[in-house]
């Protein structure tokens, strides 16, 4: 019987509002503690400055980040980084789930990166695609490594 062809899945993330938000909220929270706390004003004012300016840093830094997957049967998974698609392997360490990716790849070239792929970052149909691609791939990734063999 021959085997059935897939085709490519291309995907563009986009930056994540709950992830943006959720990191508001983590560091409202943080100025909160931070002024509660029985330390002299100037050095509250002082953690009040650095917990604005980091939430401003990670607002800026997850607006910025787009990613590009793509799988081919032929390549595997590929990333864009700098214009061009670069061979990466999902290590096994990574998460999947209904609310939440995150990944764990490696390249010739970064050594480890994570990527935290919210579910909002695809529409749905894309992103339970990319869940049901990786699980399948890491299933299939883990039996060539285990010695499994399927006939």
């Amino acid at each position: 019987m021959p085997k059935k062809s897939e085709s490519a899945l291309l995907l563009t993330l986009k930056p994540s509002t709950r992830l943006m938000r959720g990191q508001v909220l983590l560091h409202l929270l943080a100025c909160i503690t931070s002024f509660a706390n029985s330390l002299q004003l100037p050095i509250k004012m002082g953690l009040l400055i650095a917990i604005c300016l980091h939430v401003c840093w990670i607002i800026r830094r997850l607006s910025r980040q787009h990613y590009q997957f793509r799988y081919t049967e032929h390549s595997n998974w590929e990333v864009l980084f700098i214009k061009t698609f670069e061979p990466v392997d999902i290590l096994k360490s990574s998460l999947t789930s209904i609310f939440v990716i995150i990944l764990n790849i490696k390249s010739q070239h970064i050594d480890d990166l994570t990527i935290l792929i919210a579910s909002d970052t695809l529409c749905e149909d894309d992103y339970r695609q990319l869940i049901v691609k990786l699980r399948t791939t890491a299933i299939k990734n883990k039996r060539e490594y285990d010695g499994y063999t399927p006939q």
